[in-house]
């Protein structure tokens, strides 16, 4: 079994999941490339929000991705407790995500993370 990632890879890795034009979503964790609801480790998921896109590049916490130690990191950075629903929010950008994931994983790489 492959050792967990630092909080701050897998952060940037999250960031780079959803970085292309076309990566990111709102609503629902993960998308097919047709828009349906899916699981974000599913073969057939091509986008993700902001929560989604952590737990696809952390499998050992699918199914409680909110559990991820990674997100205390996002949401010291969007100072809000649900990083879903500030990924949802209406008029939010994939940019601004990207961004905040960034940033979430300097400041834990800050920290040794």
């Amino acid at each position: 079994m492959e050792a967990p990632k630092k909080p701050s890879e897998v952060l940037e890795a999250a960031a780079a999941l959803i970085e292309p034009e076309g990566a990111w979503t709102t609503g629902i964790r993960a998308r097919t490339a047709t828009g349906l609801p899916i699981e974000p480790v599913e073969q057939d998921a091509v986008c993700w929000c902001a929560v989604g896109a952590v737990e696809r590049v952390s499998p050992q916490y699918a199914y409680t991705p909110y559990a991820h130690p990674a997100l205390r990191w996002v949401r010291r950075v969007i100072r809000l407790d649900e990083v879903g629903y500030w990924n949802d929010r209406p008029n939010r950008t994939q940019a601004e995500v990207v961004a905040a994931l960034r940033q979430a994983a300097e400041l834990a790489r800050a920290e040794g993370q």
